[in-house]
């Protein structure tokens, strides 16, 4: 039976079953492609329709490959119709990567109208993508992907195409030759990837390179297809083995903004700008030129740029600057930037311009033009790499006053000495001195300041800066003035010269004076035997405006080198004027004098001499500052008749009273007492020697006590000035009573005598002082609350528990006593907030209750309660009884407390506690409770000052 009988017996109702039939057939597999042209012959839908029946049945992948491999073979060598129907049958099962796979291995004459006319009939160029990669990825890694993981037809081009390396690199080559004979652009191919990862790209990439396109025409087309694609080829690139410097070089003919995507990709998988440009320094100059260009165009600052080139190496950084100056950045420009933009890059930038040619004049001048500061900045980096001083202070010598003196100021920043900077220019035109010597000026040298640095340098060249000093302003004088400084015998020379030369002795001083001791000192040496010591102390005297002054010491000192007697000075001083003695004093001890001598000279005075001069030692004291303790231990010992009047005169130059109590209060009573007996006359009162000594050491009011009562100040006086000092003062002034064991009772009398309150606050303080107390029990606090409510914070109360042996127990207890009255208790009395009460006794409630209410007065009249109620015992022996009968309940006083209606203050402060502890008696104690109608006002008027 013929091919055409057989094909005839098939169904082509289905293409299923046109395929069944085919293979039912069993053809070899040459005959297929016959055999779906008789059927073409009958209909192209019948050999459609065989045709997809034939790969529809294929067994596997392996049939199906080989079976479309021969179909391909077959329409490949008959006609277009045939090409049709076969890329046609392909595409409708799914197979196009298939059929690209098949037709690469054609030959290209035959291969290239296949995929030309498949393309045209709607192929999709995505199938030729996928098999560019999937080959590529061969090619590339020539490592078999895992069967399964990319599907089967994948994986089955995969396993062939490991099998046929060699070969398969020449099917890339034809099918890229097919695509572009077909009229298609790989561009378009491109385009059709755009969710593909940059691995995947990467294979496509690398079957492209394969088949003989360059990198740049990858490039290149990769425009073409947009943007985003562009940088995943760039990405593509890196990711299969390219440099950063091929993907650079191979688009360097490229527009900037080419580039600067390209940049961009490349910063996207972690190229930093410093690899990016260290890679690209091995461009030509023009390819370099155009990175840098590229990196302005996407937004980097000239300060980044070249950051990012340092972080690179040197070299980079000087190819850097050479293309930013191509690019028309001015020097000036550049300088600006990197001031202001990132200081730290000053050094290696100002290297780098040297390196590439770059003048120091050429480099100030642009920094001159930039920012403020750019000269001294640029000066320090010029210095720190190397540059000369002479090459620096030429340039400034030429330049405006307010840069060559930055350049100066840089200069000395950096390190460079006086002597350096001098030394270096001293061969150079005197313009270059001037400049460097006035840049100094304005650092704040002065020319002596100069000349002591430069002593030492060679006259020579000392005689170059003083040509150029003395051009700026300095004068002979102050020449003269530090040379005597150095050496006697030059000191000698100079003087004697200048009074041969007429100069004038109070003109010699006076320079000399002005430059110091040291230069008077040789001055005074060199003309005192010629115009005697009168003629200097008349000079000293006339040049003295104030005791501050140092001439007297300088003198003083020239003279005793000059062996001159200096008690001769004191016997002169004495005829003269306060500030003449004040300075001779001054310059005593400075001179190594022993002011213990001064003293003694002072001491062997006649009395009236000696007691004028004491008073100046004191005005001198204070003036000059010098230890007041000194003069006092001195006189302590040695010549007490002068402490008053030395007093006096500390007092007279402003000597504050409480320094002069600071060292006066801790020695001798005998001494406080004279100290003591010139203030009051001076007029201070007792208040304001108490209150300056109080403020000073603990032990400090002891001598003055013992002092005052030397010169017996009554306790009246006293307590009555610790009273006008404060409250604070009388405290200290009853502790250090305490500490002296002074008879309390004397000077309880006199706080009681001085009135008001000051009794309270004597007593207050001497049992505050006491260390046995407790706080109130919660059942007192009870109790105490029935009367008291919330008027009296009951947590602020203590009770003393002292012993009656104790001394201020005793003296406090006996001085009440001496007072009688109808007292509760002759143990209970309150101080404050404290209730002094008996160790040996119990207190009872109606007891708290009254004292309780000396603590409600405390707190609504202050300690002036204690002496209102030692007043009533004073004026009245039954001073607590406000008209009662019954000493225990208060019965028979109901009279009397509704005739004062309720107002408390009608009666005294003790009867105001009995008041309080009748009614608590009266209502909490007796069963049952007594009427307290007459007594309830006034409860509610304590009650009311809560």
């Amino acid at each position: 039976m013929t091919l055409n009988e057989q094909i005839n017996t098939i169904s082509f109702a289905s293409i299923a079953s046109a395929g069944s039939g085919l293979r039912d057939l069993q053809l070899p597999r040459d005959q297929f492609g016959p055999a779906i042209g008789v059927a073409l012959s009958l209909s192209s839908t019948r050999a459609l329709r065989m045709t997809r029946g034939l790969l529809g049945t294929a067994a596997d992948i392996d049939e199906a490959a080989n079976d479309a491999d021969a179909l391909v073979e077959w329409a490949a060598r008959q006609g277009g119709d045939e090409r049709q129907l076969v890329s046609k049958a392909l595409r409708l099962a799914g197979g196009e990567v298939l059929l690209v796979d098949r037709v690469a291995r054609l030959p290209r004459t035959e291969a290239r109208p296949f995929i030309s006319e498949w393309l045209a009939d709607g192929g999709d160029p995505r199938a030729i993508a996928t098999w560019l990669q999937t080959v590529g990825r061969v090619l590339q890694e020539n490592d078999a992907t895992v069967p399964g993981t990319s599907g089967s037809l994948i994986d089955w081009i995969t396993e062939a195409a490991e099998d046929v390396v060699d070969a398969i690199k020449e099917a890339v080559e034809t099918i890229v030759d097919a695509v572009v004979t077909a009229g298609q652009t790989i561009a378009e191919v491109i385009e059709t990837l755009a969710d593909w990862t940059i691995e995947e790209l990467g294979h496509l990439v690398s079957a492209l390179l394969e088949a003989g396109r360059s990198v740049g025409e990858l490039l290149g087309e990769a425009v073409d297809a947009g943007v985003t694609m562009f940088k995943k080829v760039v990405k593509a690139l890196i990711d299969i083995g390219h440099t950063v410097v091929n993907v650079l070089s191979d688009i360097a003919t490229q527009t900037i903004g080419v580039i600067g995507d390209a940049i961009r990709a490349l910063r996207e998988i972690g190229q930093s700008f410093a690899d990016i440009l260290a890679q690209a320094v091995q461009l030509a100059v023009a390819g370099f030129k155009k990175v840098v260009e590229a990196l302005l165009d996407i937004g980097k600052s000239v300060v980044q740029i070249l950051g990012a080139a340092l972080s690179a190496a040197a070299n980079v950084l000087r190819s850097t600057l050479d293309a930013l100056l191509s690019l028309g950045h001015s020097l000036t420009q550049l300088i600006g930037d990197v001031i202001t933009g990132q200081r730290s890059l000053v050094e290696a930038f100002t290297q780098a311009l040297r390196d590439i040619g770059r003048s120091v004049g050429s480099i100030l001048t642009a920094a001159a033009s930039a920012v403020a500061g750019a000269v001294s900045e640029i000066t320090r980096a010029l210095v720190a790499i190397g540059e000369t001083i002479v090459e620096l202070a030429e340039w400034a010598a030429d330049a405006a006053i307010g840069f060559a003196r930055e350049v100066v100021a840089a200069l000395v920043d950096a390190g460079k000495t006086v002597v350096e900077l001098v030394s270096a220019v001293a061969q150079r035109a005197l313009k270059v001195m001037r400049t460097v010597i006035d840049g100094l000026y304005e650092l704040g040298w002065t020319f002596t300041q100069l000349l002591a640095d430069l002593a030492n340098i060679g006259k020579d060249l000392l005689a170059r800066f003083l040509k150029a000093a003395f051009a700026l302003g300095a004068t002979l004088v102050e020449f003269i003035g530090e040379t005597l400084n150095r050496t006697y015998a030059l000191a000698k020379e100079m003087i004697e010269a200048a009074l041969e030369a007429g100069a004038k002795l109070a003109d010699l001083l006076l320079e000399a004076a002005s430059d110091g001791y040291f230069t008077l000192r040789r001055m005074v040496f060199g003309v005192l035997d010629a115009v005697g010591l009168g003629e200097v102390m008349r000079w000293t005297l006339s040049r003295l405006e104030d005791f501050t002054d140092d001439v007297f010491h300088e003198v003083m000192t020239a003279l005793r080198y000059a062996e001159a007697a200096l008690v001769d000075v004191l016997d002169w001083a004495i005829d003269k004027s306060e500030v003449a003695f004040n300075a001779v004093v001054a310059a005593w001890e400075s001179v190594s004098e022993d002011l213990r001598d001064l003293y003694a000279w002072a001491s062997n005075l006649t009395s009236t001499v000696a007691a004028t001069v004491w008073q100046r030692i004191g005005q001198a004291t204070v003036k000059l500052r010098n230890s007041v303790s000194y003069v006092l231990t001195y006189l302590e010992k040695d010549f007490l008749p002068g402490v008053a009047r030395f007093v006096k005169g500390l007092l007279a130059a402003g000597y504050e009273l409480g320094d002069l109590l600071v060292r006066v209060a801790a020695r001798s009573v005998a001494l406080v007492a004279e100290v003591v007996v010139e203030l009051l006359e001076a007029g201070f009162t007792l208040a304001q020697i108490l209150l300056e000594t109080a403020i000073n050491p603990s032990n400090a009011l002891d001598n003055l006590l013992s002092g005052l009562r030397v010169l017996d100040q009554s306790w009246s006086d006293i307590m009555a000035a610790a009273s006008d000092a404060g409250d604070d003062i009388v405290a200290e002034v009853v502790e250090t009573a305490q500490r002296l064991e002074e008879p309390l009772s004397e000077m309880l009398q006199g706080a009681l005598e001085v009135g008001g309150g000051l009794f309270g606050l004597v007593v207050a303080q001497l049992f505050n002082s006491l260390a046995s107390y407790r706080n109130l029990t919660a059942a007192e606090k009870r109790e105490a609350e029935k009367v008291f409510g919330d008027s009296i914070d009951l947590d602020l109360v203590s009770v003393s528990q002292e012993s009656l042996d104790n001394r201020v127990i005793f003296e406090v207890q006996t001085f009440f006593q001496s007072f009688g009255g109808g007292a509760p208790s002759p143990r209970a009395f309150v101080t404050g907030t404290l209730i002094n009460f008996s160790a040996s006794t119990t207190i009872s409630n109606e007891i708290l209750v009254h004292e309780l209410t000396h603590v409600w007065q405390n707190f609504e009249t202050g300690p002036m309660y204690l002496a209102e109620a030692i007043h009533a015992q004073v004026v009245d022996p039954n001073a607590y009884n406000y008209g009662y009968t019954n000493s225990t309940t208060g019965a028979g006083a109901e009279a009397e407390l509704q005739a004062a209606n309720g107002d408390f203050e009608s009666f005294n402060r003790e009867q105001q506690g009995q008041i309080a502890m009748h009614y608590y008696h009266r209502a909490f104690v007796e069963s049952p409770p007594l009427d307290v109608s007459d007594w309830q006002p006034y409860i509610d008027q304590i009650r009311a000052a809560a």
